[in-house]
Formats: structure tokens, sequence, C-alpha cells
């Protein structure tokens, strides 16, 4: 399977385990998968941040530019309209002086609170994963796919301790 493919699968199975989810809160917000984005605007993107994007991801906007209640109600992986838009979506965290200027660029985003999830340069060139909230970084992720898998597995355990509790409510 290609790093694509890779990426569409875990993306699908992370939508499908997040309306799983949902429903042990009765909650009915789908996600809702955007059209692909146009290769004017995927260039656009590249131009916004002086490190380059990983393929994988640009790959998937060319697929679904945007998901919103991707993997929680309110949680949107963005499209290239609204960061193209929205340039300055960092601010917060430059100003609180977790990040310098341009070392991070957000992909992902509630939008009832400060959580995001975003690219991060190192000094050596690297590109990884960050998922920061006002409290600083929650997570770190080595890489796009391993930040997708390290949600799905979140899910599924979240998930499977909400079978057991249920289980136990039903004896």
């Amino acid at each position: 399977m290609s790093n694509d493919e890779t990426v569409l699968s875990l993306v699908k199975q992370i939508a499908e385990r997040a309306i799983e989810h949902r429903s042990f809160f009765r909650i009915k917000r789908e996600p809702v998968f955007r059209p692909g984005a146009d290769e004017q605007d995927i260039n656009k993107l590249k131009k916004l941040w002086r490190h380059p994007l990983p393929d994988d991801y640009l790959n998937l906007l060319r697929t679904h530019d945007g998901i919103d209640n991707f993997d929680a109600p309110n949680v949107f992986l963005l499209s290239t309209k609204h960061i193209l838009d929205n340039p300055e979506m960092d601010e917060l965290f430059v100003d609180a002086e977790m990040f310098s200027e341009g070392e991070i660029f957000i992909f992902c985003q509630a939008d009832n609170d400060a959580h995001s999830v975003a690219f991060r340069a190192s000094r050596k060139g690297k590109i990884d994963v960050v998922d920061i909230d006002s409290g600083g970084i929650r997570q770190e992720h080595q890489d796009f796919v391993a930040y997708l898998e390290s949600r799905k597995a979140e899910l599924e355990k979240d998930i499977a301790r909400h079978k057991a509790d249920r289980k136990g409510l039903t004896r």
C-alpha cells in the first residue's frame, strides 16, 4: 500500500471510529468530506509556509480539501481556503511563546478551544506533527501517518473503554 493509500485508509477508519465514538454520547454529527482542492490552491498553500509540507498531506488535500467533524465534533481538518484566508493561525501559540514565528503550520483545529494539530519544523529540516492546546504540546508524532495512526488508536481505546463501561452497567 502506498503512503497516499495508507493516509486515505487511516482517514476513513478514523471517521468510522469517530461516528461509533459519538454514538455513546448520542451525537449525530458525521464527518463531512469536502471535494479535493485544485492545484492552484495547493500551490498557494505550499508557498504559505517556508518549509516543505509533507506530500502525503498535500495528496490528501487533493482528494479531500478539508474534513468537518473529522475525529470529534467541531474538529476540522482545515481546507486550503480556510488556511489561506487565516495565515496567522499560529499567532496564539507564538504570542504565548510556545513556538517561534513560522515554526508551526496548523492543519487541524477545534472550533471551540485552542486545540490544534500542526506540522513543526525542526532546526535539522525534519517535519514532525504536534498536537497542541493552550497548555502546550499534548503529543508529538514523527510524521503525518504516525499522527493519524495515533488518533485511530486513541479512538479505538476510548471506544473499548465505553463498551466495557456499558457492559458493566448491563450485568
